[in-house]
């Protein structure tokens, strides 16, 4: 195997390592899934593919690390992010509570979809810090000595990575709508603990943006 295979072969297991725990893009992509379908949740799963593919080559650039060094950017991350989690926690616990009406309408269904995952991860600190670790020993270790050509298909391994693990996740969930349809108690649990899981992750984000305030 090249040297290019290795690091497009690291670079997709560092995706799918980063997407795999479950946390608020997991939790909406399940429920978009079993509420909208496969090509909505894979849509939302793709707008986090490409934060992560974003944020990775800021690292790369050196940008991330000189972003950081403002004193203000971290907790105006986490309170944005709060902002975001309150949001979708609100609209999954009131679905929770309709029971098994159908999902609203929404305009742009693809694109809502897509944004949604961009904001989600985008305004996720920690996806901010783990890039910056995991993603400058990526780059120390595999990344130097490459041509901007092969670096860049190098890191666009990382997205496809990430993308790769949303597809799946995607494709299990949206396979379950019918049976969502049949049984409308599943979506409402479902509902309920989407709701309850973006709800803390919202105050945790509170919590730590206060936090880097002191």
């Amino acid at each position: 195997m090249s040297s290019v295979a290795n690091v497009f072969t690291a670079g997709f297991g560092l995706g799918l390592t980063v997407a795999i725990p479950l946390g608020p893009v997991g939790a909406a992509t399940i429920r978009e899934g079993l509420e909208r379908g496969t090509a909505s949740a894979f849509l939302l799963g793709l707008g986090a593919a490409t934060v992560d593919f974003l944020y990775l080559t800021l690292v790369y650039l050196g940008v991330v690390p000189l972003l950081l060094r403002l004193p203000w950017l971290v907790p105006a991350f986490y309170l944005a992010g709060a902002y975001l989690m309150g949001r979708m926690a609100r609209g999954a616990l009131r679905r929770a509570w309709e029971g098994g009406l159908p999902p609203p309408a929404r305009q742009g269904l693809a694109r809502g979809s897509y944004l949604t995952g961009v904001g989600i991860t985008l305004l996720n600190p920690a996806t901010i810090v783990s890039w910056l670790g995991l993603g400058g020993a990526f780059a120390s270790a595999y990344l130097r000595g490459l041509n901007p050509w092969e670096a860049t298909l190098a890191l666009i391994s990382v997205g496809s990575g990430s993308a790769g693990w949303f597809a799946v996740l995607a494709v299990a969930t949206g396979s379950m709508k019918a049976l969502t349809g049949e049984r409308p108690w599943i979506l409402r649990a479902v509902n309920l603990v989407a709701g309850v899981a973006l709800a803390g992750f919202g105050v945790l984000f509170v919590v730590k943006g206060i936090a880097t305030l002191q």
